[in-house]
């Protein structure tokens, strides 16, 4: 599909399909019960010792700025 050109037909239908599209409140109160009263797992960062939850994937541990390259 890499190149392909939209229609916009097609892209307006798209575009009809996602409208309306929303989490509704009474979902969005359910997720919200169900997290209460649960504790966060609590990582350690083994680079820069920073501490934080599940985000921390995404800059800390194999992404952490502190790493050093194992070529230097």
């Amino acid at each position: 599909m890499s190149g392909k050109k939209h229609t916009e037909e097609s892209k307006e239908k798209n575009r009809q399909n996602h409208l309306g599209k929303k989490v509704s409140e009474e979902t969005k109160k359910k997720m919200s019960i169900s997290s209460k009263g649960k504790k966060q797992k609590i990582f350690t960062c083994p680079y820069c010792e920073k501490k934080g939850g599940n985000t921390m994937f995404r800059w800390h541990f194999e992404n952490c700025k502190n790493k050093k390259d194992e070529n230097n």
